[in-house]
């Protein structure tokens, strides 16, 4: 056991590593300020896995959509709106594919990776970004929207294609992403040729960050800021040069990573308040599983046995629907609902499970 002072003693010496680090110029002592910045970061996400109320208040029975609330709305305005989930990322790699015995293995890849990443700012864990499978994934969305036959969609169909891949379409729309990189990795590459067609940039935007405890979820962004995104240039089709994110991206709706006070809840009905103040007709979002699942079922009616409210989105698919703004005669909001005979599937659907 150490004494006092011997433990004052190690104390000083970390504060004054931690110290001389971050003193200095901003190419100076990268390794050490990585390293330190790594650690906070995951005592941060061990804190907010115990201490979390990130789901409070959410699920079906905490849906909103009460039916005698929405009959005091004296006014209706709605938004088509298309989920995005990102692709297979390497968390869902590690634990979503069974607790057999080859999870142990995965699980202990997966810790040596993230130990020689300790000098950077990457991570297989915090943030997890895309794995091989996930970016091709993401890959296999723009293919689909370059080369579907449309003669087999329908009228409406159409309409919603042509809208998310930006050509000969009326309907006006903005891309959104959460702040976490799989999100807007299967987000740039899936919708990269609309993207290079248009020029217009893809916005970042906090209220879009995943619902769950898990460090997983926790952003490597800094305020205003993007994470590493290098690997993007990887997947892309065409010239690779033209991936600068300081151009495709706007970051100012990242207003960093989620707290204990801006819980899911809030963050869902953020979103849809921003929603509501774009003069857009649609909105793409580039997002999560949970975040998804937790929508639909705050949004979708008590009634409705749709499956979007007990499965998830499948990796890289994409699905549409009409949200709907209920307002009382002076325009506050009263509650949003989704039609539930307005969600379709567009790439991909809900998974089988």
């Amino acid at each position: 056991m150490f004494t006092v002072t011997e433990t004052a003693q190690f104390s000083s010496v970390i504060i004054g590593v931690c110290l001389l680090a971050f003193a200095s110029r901003e190419d100076e002592n990268v390794r050490i300020k990585n390293i330190i910045r790594k650690i906070i970061m995951y005592m941060e996400g061990t804190w907010f896995m115990i201490a979390s109320k990130d789901n409070k208040k959410l699920g079906p029975k905490h849906n909103s959509c009460s039916d005698e609330l929405l009959k005091k709305g004296v006014k209706k305005t709605t938004k088509t709106i298309v989920f995005l989930r990102h692709g297979e990322s390497d968390w869902n790699d590690i634990f979503n594919k069974g607790f057999g015995p080859s999870m142990f293995f995965r699980l202990l890849r997966g810790f040596f990776r993230e130990a020689m990443m300790m000098i950077s700012m990457d991570s297989v864990f915090l943030d997890s970004p895309l794995n091989k499978e996930g970016f091709e994934q993401a890959k296999e969305v723009n293919s689909f929207f370059e080369k579907k036959p449309l003669g087999t969609t329908s009228e409406s169909g159409k309409e919603i294609f042509h809208a998310i891949a930006g050509v000969d379409t009326d309907i006006s729309s903005v891309i959104v992403s959460s702040n976490l990189r799989r999100a807007i990795a299967t987000t740039t590459i899936g919708l990269w040729s609309r993207l290079m067609r248009t020029k217009e940039q893809v916005l970042i935007l906090s209220s879009l960050q995943e619902i769950s405890r898990n460090v997983d979820t926790k952003a490597l962004a800094p305020r205003s800021g993007l994470p590493d995104l290098s690997r993007i240039a990887n997947y892309i089709e065409g010239d690779a040069s033209s991936f600068v994110p300081e151009s495709l991206f706007d970051a100012t709706g990242n207003t960093g990573n989620k707290t204990s006070f801006f819980n899911g809840v809030k963050r869902l009905n953020s979103f849809n308040d921003w929603t509501f103040k774009r003069e857009e007709d649609m909105v793409i979002v580039g997002g999560h599983s949970l975040w998804f699942k937790n929508f639909f079922q705050m949004y979708v009616p008590h009634s409705s046995t749709h499956e979007c409210k007990s499965k998830k989105i499948v990796n890289s698919g994409l699905v549409s629907f009409v949200l709907e703004r209920w307002e009382d005669a002076e325009g506050k909001a009263l509650g949003y609902r989704v039609d539930p005979d307005h969600i379709h599937t567009v790439y991909g659907g809900f998974t089988v499970r």
